[in-house]
């Protein structure tokens, strides 16, 4: 058998819903608003030397690929950042838009065109099938009948020993799955699913399927161990009718979250060598998937209901794949929010209901919004927890890779909810009881304030900082750094979703909040007045004077057109405006001038910066040496 494997360029795969986006024409490959760079994410398996590879002690990649694909890249003017991904998963990479283009040694055939764009090959190369020099009985693909082949996933390898003259018939005259669950026990589950994915973690548990009416179905499914990547844990579902295998994707079968699942099916109802859409439209594969959803949910809410400490102990685990079913499955949604779980910063447990019921009295705001608090990151936003637990409140964990779209979901489930983060205002304004009237500083000394710190903020790319200042009393921190709710979770939600990458381009708009009420900013404050005011008194006047003259002005043209107001009027209006940037900038220079010199307040800045995990390099480097100093 003389089969040939194609090197070729994929370009991203077209779907009604996506744009395509093949090199230069991806939503991702794109400049940032503050920065020149174009990125060009590529997706390879570097397991194929000499065109793709990684020598030891070498940080790129090499290879003839990686090559072309880094001259393609200089050609186009985009920078390439070269990902590595395991074979069965670079299309599903590509689909997700996770990369841009695939570089890599791929097989072109009818099934992956329909999903992705090729480029014309350029190489050719065979395919070899190894054997131990011992080995006398095996001559070609036919031989392979019976016996163990190790072969990539998703590979021409793979295909090649599933193509054979002769079906593939499972090498088991009775395999596990069309036995009794009565005759089985636990280790045989256990076997059968290490003899399936000899690599993989022992799994969670199984469901055995067996029903003959009103379709024929048989099969074990298993809930593997899924934490991270979903679309490298797809496709692991085993596709037999009557014990012929058929396929591994299993997608139009099964729901798209079901395809996370491990395991073999077996139907004489699921006809073979037809297309996808056929199956999708087959009225007893419909009825097969509706079954297999209400066997899963059926068995989570079982396991929940008989044994919930194992439950909550493999939530971990699960919780990605119940996540997943409750975004992309209405009635599983339905089914699932009675075992679906939320899990708190003190890692206890609890379902939607019992949730509610424990928040209810303490965090609930004077509107009536029920307010869930949340981290994402236990020891980043420590400070940030605690406050929130001081003030009797609960905050929940959400650190999974869907957590943010599930809150997005929820908030539209939940009657009069919302979900805030932990550091997305001051402890204070989280939940807001009754309106208050806070201690406001008069205009000047907020100027003042949020110029001198405003002054020594290091630069950070792609950050911009917002001063205020607020009364929070004597005993709380004397600065803070917040980040509005809604932008984070919009910049969140614009790695994950398509159509949002404007969000993704933006600044991260970060409040820097100053306590008034602390002795530290009294401090700076009384400071500052005492060497600024001699200097800032005759600027702020001169200000004053050209505000007057500049109103006046403004005041006498009210209700004339354009035309009707002298050349003389605007040219003054003009230089009272030029002249009034100029004081400021006067005066501005003399705070900052103040701020270089205030050790407190460079400290203050970076305690705010290195408890948010933003103080790095010679910033970093400083702060060590002030407080060394300070000591």
């Amino acid at each position: 058998m003389n089969l040939k494997k194609l090197f070729v360029l994929l370009a991203a795969c077209v779907f009604a819903t996506f744009a395509l986006a093949g090199c230069g024409g991806s939503n991702s490959a794109s400049s940032g608003s503050g920065s020149s760079a174009k990125v060009l994410k590529v997706g390879s398996s570097i397991d194929f030397a000499p065109f793709e590879f990684q020598d030891e002690g070498q940080k790129d990649y090499q290879g003839f690929d990686m090559d072309l694909i880094r001259a393609i890249g200089k050609e186009m003017g985009y920078d390439v950042e070269i990902q590595n991904i395991g074979f069965d998963g670079l299309i599903p990479a590509l689909q997700a838009k996770n990369i841009d283009v695939i570089i890599s040694g791929m097989t072109i055939n009818d099934e992956r065109k329909e999903n992705v764009s090729f480029s014309d090959p350029y190489y050719q190369s065979g395919l070899t099938m190894v054997v131990r020099s011992d080995e006398q009985a095996i001559k070609s693909f036919q031989d392979l009948k019976g016996h163990k082949v190790a072969v990539q996933i998703g590979t021409t390898s793979a295909e090649a020993v599933i193509e054979t003259d002769e079906d593939n018939i499972i090498n088991d005259s009775n395999p596990l799955w069309t036995l009794k669950p009565s005759e089985l026990k636990d280790e045989d589950y256990k076997k059968f699913y290490r003899d399936l994915y000899p690599m993989s973690d022992e799994p969670l548990f199984w469901i055995h399927l067996n029903v003959d009416y009103p379709f024929h179905l048989t099969g074990i499914l298993y809930f593997p161990k899924v934490k991270s990547n979903i679309e490298l844990n797809k496709n692991k579902i085993q596709l037999y009718s009557n014990q012929v295998y058929v396929t591994d994707s299993v997608e139009g079968i099964v729901p798209d979250f079901l395809t996370l699942l491990h395991g073999v099916l077996d139907s004489p109802d699921i006809p073979l060598n037809v297309s996808r859409s056929y199956l999708q439209s087959d009225s007893n594969v419909k009825k097969i998937s509706t079954y297999i959803t209400k066997k899963v949910s059926d068995r989570l809410q079982s396991i929940f209901k008989n044994d919930r400490k194992q439950f909550e102990e493999k939530w971990n685990d699960l919780k990605i794949f119940i996540n997943y079913g409750m975004l992309t499955q209405e009635d599983f949604y339905d089914r699932a929010k009675d075992f679906a779980l939320f899990t708190d910063t003190d890692g206890k447990c609890y379902t939607f209901e019992e949730y509610q019921k424990l928040i209810k009295d303490n965090q609930t705001d004077k509107d009536g919004n029920l307010i869930y608090l949340y981290a994402n990151h236990k020891d980043e936003q420590f400070s940030y927890i605690e406050a929130a637990k001081n003030k009797g409140y609960n905050v929940l964990l959400m650190d999974g890779q869907l957590d943010i779209a599930v809150v997005s979901m929820l908030e539209q489930k939940f009657e009069k909810s919302r979900f805030t983060r932990v550091d997305s205002d001051v402890i204070d304004n989280l939940i807001i009881k009754e309106d208050k009237k806070g201690e406001t500083l008069e205009t000047g000394k907020q100027e003042a304030l949020s110029v001198v710190f405003k002054s020594q903020l290091p630069k950070l790319e792609k950050v911009e900082f917002n001063i205020t200042a607020q009364a929070l009393g004597e005993n709380s921190s004397p600065v803070m750094i917040t980040q509005s709710e809604y932008m984070r979770r919009m910049k969140e939600m614009a790695n994950i979703q398509a159509g949002m990458s404007f969000y993704g381009e933006m600044p991260d708009m970060f409040n820097l909040v100053l306590n008034s009420d602390h002795k530290l900013v009294k401090e700076v404050l009384a400071d500052e007045e005492k060497e600024c005011d001699s200097v800032i008194a005759p600027i702020q006047q001169e200000m004053d004077d050209v505000d007057k003259r500049r109103n006046e002005l403004k005041d006498k043209q009210k209700g004339k057109k354009d035309e009707e107001i002298s050349t003389a009027e605007k040219d003054e209006v003009n230089g009272l405006d030029q002249k009034w940037e100029e004081l400021k900038t006067k005066k501005d220079e003399v705070f900052a001038g103040y701020a270089a010199k205030n050790k407190v307040v460079r400290q203050l800045i970076d305690l705010a910066l290195l408890q948010n995990g933003m103080l790095k390099g010679e910033a970093l480097n400083n702060f060590v040496k002030r407080s060394i100093e300070l000591i």
